[in-house]
């Protein structure tokens, strides 16, 4: 699915800011944009329209803080272990929360 990649492309931008502004800060940053994107997503009229609004605009940014973060504090064989973690984490996130919103 090419609207996949669309988290993806604002990678550079992101990578950019960890490094000037450091991974603390910006993942506090995103997640207040995050926020206002979820509460702007109420509105979507299109599958389009969430991607551009919670994706580009958040997700993807703190997917990149939180491999950047556990690749810089750990090493070795345990950093690479605790980085599949996340991206296991966030894939199962998105399989598992459209049914917890159906419940809920």
């Amino acid at each position: 699915n090419s609207k996949a990649y669309v988290f993806y492309v604002p990678g550079v931008f992101h990578g950019a800011l960890l490094q000037k502004f450091g991974v603390r800060n910006v993942a506090l940053c995103l997640s207040c944009i995050i926020s206002i994107s979820f509460g702007i997503s109420f509105f979507a009229t299109s599958i389009t329209f969430l991607v551009i609004s919670i994706g580009l605009f958040g997700i993807s940014g703190i997917f990149i803080s939180t491999a950047a973060a556990t690749g810089r504090h750990f090493h070795g064989k345990q950093g690479i272990f605790l980085v599949s973690i996340v991206n296991v984490g966030s894939g199962l996130g998105g399989v598992i929360f459209p049914y917890v919103f159906n419940y809920m």
